[in-house]
């Protein structure tokens, strides 16, 4: 959608939940530009579930799940991303 809006302003805000919960493989993360990233969503997801099975209470603290996070920060970093980056957690229980 932002390349299509051609929009200089469209941004996306990146969740390393979504990315692994819908497989995405680390080159779609590494193929976008880091001026199009405007927020990055840090968490993890719960241990009892596959990816693409998972909803957003299945959300755990980062390192309490499954998520490669380190390989996916390592990549923000590489593509020069140095914006904002917040927890998100839908959980319950926390």
């Amino acid at each position: 959608m932002v390349q299509e809006t051609q929009d200089p302003d469209a941004t996306l805000i990146v969740d390393a939940f979504h990315n692994w919960n819908s497989e995405s493989v680390p080159e779609t993360l590494r193929n976008i530009p880091a001026e199009k990233i405007s927020h990055y969503h840090i968490d993890d997801a719960g241990s009892s579930k596959t990816p693409g099975n998972q909803t957003d209470p299945d959300r755990v603290m980062p390192g309490d799940g499954q998520i490669n996070l380190k390989a996916e920060i390592e990549i923000l970093h590489e593509i020069g991303y140095d914006k904002t980056v917040s927890l998100e957690l839908f959980n319950q229980d926390w």
